[in-house]
């Protein structure tokens, strides 16, 4: 069971806006990685929530009420866990679409070799995520 987390104070003024922009910029980089498979969806939709959840209770409420991603949205504000699909999927195409991108677009082996060891490295914490059984 989550522990109970605390209410935290709206803030006003300029903070606010910037979490607002903030939260539509995660927002669009998350409707990218829809489009483009070595951008991440997720991380930037959960970015986006957080944001959201201390500038606009509107937006916020919007997001998690979307059909498509608000259940694992509000399961990661609720817990701090993902389904174990959306986990698995996840470092999945993170494999493909790096490991794709890796072969057929770039050239020099060093920085092949950095953009493998950057994936193993985000491959290998997205293992570390809890998720829902």
């Amino acid at each position: 069971m989550a522990a109970p987390r605390r209410k935290l104070q709206p803030p006003t003024g300029a903070l606010r806006w910037a979490l607002l922009v903030g939260g539509f910029l995660a927002l669009g980089a998350g409707v990218v990685g829809l489009f483009l498979p070595i951008v991440p969806t997720l991380p930037f939709l959960i970015v986006a929530a957080a944001c959201f959840a201390r500038s606009s209770q509107h937006f916020h409420d919007r997001l998690l009420g979307n059909r498509h991603f608000g259940p694992t949205l509000r399961e990661w504000e609720d817990n701090r866990r993902l389904p174990a699909r959306t986990k698995y999927f996840g470092i999945a195409f993170l494999v493909i679409g790096l490991g794709t991108s890796i072969v057929l677009f770039v050239e020099p082996l060093w920085l092949q070799i950095t953009f493998a060891a950057i994936g193993l490295v985000m491959a290998i914490g997205m293992c570390f995520i809890p998720v829902k059984k």
